[in-house]
């Protein structure tokens, strides 16, 4: 069992394709989450509304 190589020892050139396409995609996702931000902020608003309009009654 000892002859076993870690396998972080050797280069490994077969996940470069896909480190680089989590990198891109990495961005799509920042991108996303800005769009699901500023929807959770108007939610929280219309939320916070809704709150308001209940306590008055």
């Amino acid at each position: 069992m000892g002859s076993l190589k870690a396998p972080c020892e050797e280069e490994d050139t077969s996940l470069q394709e896909p480190i680089a396409e989590l990198r891109h995609h990495g961005r799509r996702c920042e991108e996303e989450e800005e769009e699901m931000k500023s929807a959770a902020r108007s939610v929280a608003c219309w939320a916070q509304a809704a709150q308001t309009q209940l306590s008055r009654r």
